[in-house]
């Protein structure tokens, strides 16, 4: 992205808080000035920054060194313990208010502490979705995760993977139903069978080429998904 004279890096994210504009590129976080009409460079934060969110009224740098905090022109780090890619709300019994997707697994995350892992689950978590106890994890070659968490959110009770469907997969959540998109369609998320089910008509109003059949199936990589909605 070139603004003036500046080359400011591949755009991947971008957020507005306390009336200021912020963007994080793959060259780092970026705020707008608008008195000079100019963006400025946020220090500490030079390589990749993957999210950003506002938590508690706080901005959140997600980044590939770690976790930060924003403030105007200030970012300090939280954690340095792997590279962040985002983060989502979860209400446990003793309430840690965010799950954290991380390149080496998911973290519990409470305002004022350090994140921490959550033990037994090692895989990179790009895109993360949490409903109830559960959390949902797609990873590109990997497939998809159903993780079932302990009350305080410090462990993996159990797991299941489904293999991925086609490729450029995702997750994202749309009046609270979490949906998978890959180059097969659009698939809505169900957690409570752990399975996936086609979604016809939202698939064809995004042009997608590939209609799966009506039918329940497997594909050949053992993906399983249920009929069409």
């Amino acid at each position: 992205y070139r603004y003036g004279f500046d080359d400011l890096g591949v755009v991947y994210t971008a957020i507005q808080h306390q009336g200021i504009l912020y963007i994080g590129t793959n060259q780092g976080l970026y705020r707008y000035q608008s008195s000079s009409d100019s963006f400025q460079f946020i220090e500490q934060t030079r390589g990749q920054v993957w999210d950003l969110k506002v938590l508690h009224n706080k901005l959140y740098c997600f980044h590939d060194k770690g976790l930060f905090e924003v403030s105007s022109l200030k970012a300090s780090q939280i954690s340095s313990a792997t590279g962040f890619w985002t983060a989502e709300p979860f209400e446990g019994e003793l309430n840690p208010s965010y799950i954290l997707g991380g390149y080496d697994g998911v973290y519990r995350y409470t305002e004022g502490s350090a994140p921490e892992k959550i033990e037994g689950f090692d895989v990179s978590s790009r895109f993360l979705s949490v409903a109830g106890n559960q959390l949902v994890v797609n990873h590109e070659k990997l497939g998809l995760f159903f993780l079932e968490l302990d009350a305080n959110a410090e462990r993996i009770e159990a797991q299941k993977n489904i293999a991925t469907i086609g490729s450029a997969t995702s997750l994202f959540t749309l009046n609270e139903h979490i949906f998978y998109r890959s180059t097969e369609g659009i698939f809505e998320v169900d957690t409570k069978d752990k399975v996936l089910r086609f979604q016809k008509n939202f698939s064809n109003q995004l042009n997608f080429k590939t209609i799966r059949p009506s039918k329940s199936t497997v594909t050949p990589n053992g993906a399983a998904f249920l009929g069409e909605n």
